[in-house]
């Protein structure tokens, strides 16, 4: 078990140099510690065959996605043990979806992640995290890499994207999305109307003009120069004004 404990702090080492953030080299830390364990109780030495052993048997004792994680953690630790490094495939396969955002739109992140943590427990505040991390993300994969190239265009790819997970995971991105987006116009970062389109009210009404037919196109567009007497963020200034004529601040509408 010696020799294991050396690779192993070789490889926490090389993760340190190589800026992978704390809360994943304590992760891969206490991965290491059980599966170390584990080899010592049955005998066993690093290989592949015993960590697939390993991981069967503690998949009822994690989440599926901690076990999927630590199994790529154990192919790093097998890889870096004959070759002394991790190809960039590999380590960036397992690198956590904050990690993978880019520096540029990571300070923004960074901001807003600060300004929300005081409304979410340490649980929901990791789980809002993920979720924020892999937002930014898949616009850093759309080209964005400043916050304030965020377009209509943007948003409508993230509203049309499945992010690979069930319909209620899916709007728990969106909503996510959409409080990081009214913090950045809050800031005058972005315009408000952009993080509008994520109202759950409105987003799946809403549609790409390629795909109307030609001449659907071309009746949305004559409709569109017709009714349009104000830019969306025209509109969206006069809303507080409308309502107060309205007086809906002060009473309640008929339904």
């Amino acid at each position: 078990m010696n020799q294991y404990n050396i690779i192993v702090q070789q490889l926490l080492a090389y993760l340190t140099k190589h800026k992978q953030c704390s809360s994943s080299r304590l992760s891969h830390k206490q991965c290491y510690e059980e599966f170390g364990q584990y080899l010592e109780e049955n005998n066993l030495y690093l290989s592949q065959e015993a960590a697939d052993q390993w991981i069967a048997s503690i998949q009822g004792k994690y989440n599926r996605q901690k076990c999927y994680f630590w199994r790529q953690y154990i192919s790093q630790l097998i890889v870096f043990q004959t070759t002394g490094s991790i190809p960039d495939a590999l380590f960036y396969q397992i690198q956590s979806s904050y990690d993978k955002v880019p520096d540029s739109l990571k300070y923004y992140l960074d901001l807003y992640l600060e300004n929300c943590r005081s409304r979410y427990t340490g649980r929901s505040f990791e789980i809002a995290k993920v979720h924020c991390s892999r937002i930014m993300y898949y616009l850093s994969e759309q080209g964005i890499t400043e916050i304030q190239e965020i377009s209509f265009f943007a948003i409508d790819m993230l509203i049309h994207t499945d992010f690979h997970c069930s319909k209620d995971t899916r709007e728990m991105y969106l909503l996510h999305a959409r409080f990081m987006l009214d913090f950045f116009a809050s800031l005058n970062i972005i315009p408000a109307e952009l993080s509008v389109m994520l109202d759950d009210r409105i987003y799946f009404q809403v549609g790409r003009m390629e795909l109307f037919s030609s001449e659907h196109q071309t009746l949305l567009e004559q409709f569109r120069n017709e009714s349009s007497l104000f830019s969306a963020c025209e509109f969206h200034e006069r809303i507080s004004a409308f309502e107060t004529v309205l007086g809906i601040l002060d009473t309640v509408l008929p339904s």
